[in-house]
């Protein structure tokens, strides 16, 4: 995907050949996938959303 950018770029005068070039040689090292966390439960979200919703509801703002 990387390589067709730069031609597209390259092709279009975005960039010049020799950038083109040189980018196409260099390789991409792909980070590691972010470890998944634990989803906290309702419960202990419950006080902060009624807060929110009671705030929503005073200050007239529409819900999402």
């Amino acid at each position: 995907m990387t390589s067709s950018c730069l031609r597209l770029l390259a092709a279009n005068g975005i960039i010049t050949p020799e950038l083109r070039n040189a980018a196409l040689q260099q390789s991409l090292d792909k980070a590691a996938p972010p470890e998944k966390t634990a989803q906290e439960p309702f419960v202990t979200r419950k006080a902060a959303n009624h807060v929110r919703a009671d705030i929503g509801w005073l200050t007239g703002a529409d819900s999402r």
